[in-house]
């Protein structure tokens, strides 16, 4: 897959990448080089994604701008918005790898015979849209307005289009396309043009927009130039009759490919999307399969999975009314496995913690203390569970230990508590830890003064290390701290507000290194190896595996 970054100032000059990661900026490194004093060195990465999308962000004190809105943090960019670096306009475009098509012996023949290719189209164009819509408008007036404004035949709502962009015409026994926008360009074939005669399967590109010219008129096949006949013989040409019939076929198939074949394809998924909207699940669902089965165009395919997604959302939901929790869990991960969790499926992941969160209260319930931490250490942190599963499990954690407490005293306790407490093992290890024994105390008296004042020491400790190291900059280790109050008090917001500040600061780190990573891959010596820098204790304490490891761990200090 191939971006190119115009100057929208001159689109003739541009830069054009394949690399999934490309950088932006003044430094003469940078994938796309930009002589602007007002840019960074690195001012910008544009990253395709794993959803085959593409996004960009800043990686210095000044923004990117996208389409006018300053950025910092990553966000999603389509074919035809306006990039800014610096004071630099930057037009950005995909241009996406065909699919190759096998030459299958009822291809050829669809072409070739009008009975098998069906109606005749007429002349029109066929829109692409960029949620994979398709919708065609016939060329049954002499001029066709298309633009932003409302006065335009074909209505195109986006930054990047004109609102009156271009004109296309009939006119000298031809249909003509012209660039009436002195901003924004129009590409015929990946060409910027200002006027163009069109033939049968030619592509306009306006802002993100592709329009496909079908026509079965003889007129609109391109023909060969005059110069040339004008020298044939006679053999010259049958020769060139047989480069007209190739030249129609291929147009034709163009017209096909580019335009019908997706128009028809979106007129079948309307049909399903009705049966949908009728609530025939399983019947709309198999013929949504069959049609992906059949390597969909690119937009149709991501319609047709959007309509698979909300198929699965709506049988998971009938799936978890009647309790069948295993079921819709399966049932959502099976969408993941087959479709991958991408746009617009990014709520599959927590309709899934929400399952498990269900699973886990009813073992939890059962007394099943083990599969309820199996489900809820299963949830992921930047689900918008993991707050109520952490909380879950640190009272599991408590109800664990109590037991080993049952039978002791209050005076047997307070000695216990007290020789942790002044070992500093406030929380581990297991079974043997000042706060359980405190919250053993206060099981027993509730008003236990001692008790809740030892707490409340514990819970400053880690309020106030978490608090010095946040202020110096210790991320990790202030993430550690404010995390073991958490497990203490987990209603605290302040406490809360920092731990999402630590996180914060520790993706824009890590961000940046990503973004240093090319200079330190071209630093490895030649037949050298990178060495891999082990994961630290703090590092590690955001993931869920960590939590479990420290509530359950033998001999770790506060």
């Amino acid at each position: 897959m191939k971006v190119k970054f115009s100057l929208k100032e001159n689109p003739e000059v541009f830069f054009e990448t394949e690399q999934r990661e490309c950088f932006l900026g003044r430094s003469t490194e940078c994938e796309v080089f930009i002589k602007d004093v007002h840019a960074h060195r690195r001012h910008a990465v544009v990253t395709l994604e794993q959803d085959h999308t593409f996004s960009v962000k800043s990686l210095g004190q000044n923004p990117v701008i996208v389409n006018g809105t300053p950025v910092h943090d990553p966000v999603t960019i389509k074919d035809g918005d306006t990039l800014t670096v610096g004071k630099t306009e930057l037009l950005f475009s995909v241009e996406r790898d065909e699919p190759v098509v096998e030459e299958k012996e009822e291809d050829k023949t669809l072409f070739l015979s009008p009975d098998l290719a069906g109606e005749k189209v007429g002349p029109r164009l066929v829109l692409t849209r960029e949620n994979g819509e398709s919708q065609a408008f016939r060329l049954d007036q002499r001029q066709v307005l298309i633009g932003r404004s409302a006065e335009a035949r074909i209505v195109l709502h986006h930054a990047g289009v004109s609102g009156k962009h271009c004109l296309v015409e009939e006119r000298d026994g031809g249909v003509f396309v012209t660039n009436l926008s002195k901003v924004n360009p129009i590409r015929v074939n990946d060409r910027f043009i200002s006027e163009e005669r069109l033939y049968g399967g030619d592509r306009l590109k306006i802002g993100p927009f592709t329009l496909t010219y079908v026509s079965d008129r003889p007129e609109d096949v391109r023909p060969p130039e005059e110069k040339i006949i004008a020298r044939m013989g006679l053999k010259s040409r049958v020769a060139l009759g047989v480069l007209i019939l190739l030249v129609l076929a291929a147009g034709g198939y163009i017209g096909y490919f580019k335009g019908y074949r997706p128009w028809k394809y979106d007129k079948l998924l309307d049909s399903l999307a009705a049966r949908v909207e009728k609530k025939e699940y399983h019947s709309s669902r198999k013929g949504i399969e069959e049609l992906m089965a059949q390597e969909l165009p690119q937009r149709q395919h991501e319609k047709a999975r959007a309509l698979l997604l909300k198929i699965t959302l709506q049988i998971a939901g009938q799936m978890e009314e009647k309790g069948q929790l295993v079921e819709a869990r399966k049932h959502l991960s099976g969408f993941i496995e087959a479709y991958g969790a991408g746009k617009p499926a990014d709520a599959i992941p927590n309709y899934i913690d929400r399952v498990r969160m269900k699973m886990a209260r009813q073992h939890a319930s059962r007394g099943e203390h083990e599969d309820a931490l199996k489900e809820y250490s299963a949830i992921a942190e930047q689900s918008r569970y993991f707050d109520e599963a952490q909380g879950s499990i640190s009272r599991i954690w408590i109800e664990h230990q109590q037991q080993s407490y049952r039978e002791k005293k209050i005076p047997e306790l307070v000695m216990e508590a007290e020789k942790n407490f002044i070992s500093m093992r406030y929380l581990v290890p297991v079974n043997d830890n000042a706060y359980a024994a405190y919250q053993a105390i206060l099981s027993i008296d509730p008003g236990n003064s001692l008790a809740i004042q030892r707490i409340n020491q514990m819970k400053a400790f880690y309020r106030e290390t978490g608090e010095r190291n946040f202020k110096s900059g210790e991320w990790e280790k202030a993430l550690i701290y404010f995390r073991r109050y958490s497990l203490i008090d987990s209603t605290d917001q302040e406490i809360k507000e920092r731990i999402v500040a630590c996180k914060k600061e520790l993706d824009r780190q890590g961000r940046l290194k990503k973004a240093d990573s090319k200079e330190q891959l071209q630093k490895v010596p030649a037949g050298g190896e990178r060495r891999r820098m082990p994961e630290s204790p703090e590092r590690a304490d955001g993931k869920t595996e960590w939590v479990m490891k420290h509530l359950f761990s033998e001999g770790e200090k506060p």
